[in-house]
């Protein structure tokens, strides 16, 4: 299983793990930061916008 991840992955499911790991890390950093990480996650949320699956319900109402 492991050879086919590392180099027959069909899937991709190992084809971002380095640059996952390295935003991993900047995340583990802006944690600490509690005013940081606060204000992030509002801005997260505020510019999230519709989510599909209300999009996809608000289309099926109609």
């Amino acid at each position: 299983m492991v050879d086919n991840l590392l180099y027959a992955d069909p899937c991709l499911v190992l084809a971002d793990y380095t640059a996952y790991v390295t935003r991993q890390k900047d995340v583990n950093v802006a944690w600490r930061d509690s005013r940081r990480w606060t204000r992030r996650s509002i801005l997260n949320t505020a510019y999230a916008g519709k989510f599909s699956f209300d999009r996809t319900i608000a289309e099926y109402a109609q």
